[in-house]
C-alpha cells in the first residue's frame, strides 16, 4: 500500500501538477544543489539561518519531498534547477 501512495504522489508532482515555487526557495534549492549547508547559504544570501530553513521547507513541502536531497532531485526533475548552476542564481 505504501508503494502505490508513494506512486500516486510521485506522479501528481511530476505528471504535470508541478509545484509552484517562489524564486526564493528556488535560490536556495539552487545552493542546496550545489551541497552548500545552511549556513554557507546564509552566508552568500545574507539572511538569517532561520529564513533558509524556512524556505528550504517550504519547497520540501510544496515538492512533496521528505528531505532536502529529495526536494533538491524533485526541483531538478521539474526544471527548477539544474540549468546553469547556482552561478545563475540572482540576488
Amino acid at each position: 500500500m505504501r508503494l502505490v501512495a508513494a506512486h500516486a504522489e510521485s506522479t501528481a508532482v511530476d505528471g504535470g501538477l508541478a509545484a509552484r515555487l517562489t524564486r526564493r526557495e528556488i535560490q536556495r534549492l539552487k545552493w542546496a544543489a550545489a551541497g552548500k549547508t545552511d549556513q554557507e547559504i546564509t552566508l552568500i544570501m545574507r539572511v538569517a539561518a532561520p529564513t533558509v530553513r524556512f524556505h528550504l521547507t517550504n519547497a520540501s513541502r510544496k515538492l512533496h519531498a521528505s528531505g532536502r536531497s529529495q526536494a533538491v532531485h524533485r526541483a531538478a526533475t521539474l526544471g527548477y534547477i539544474g540549468r546553469g548552476g547556482p552561478q545563475a542564481v540572482t540576488i
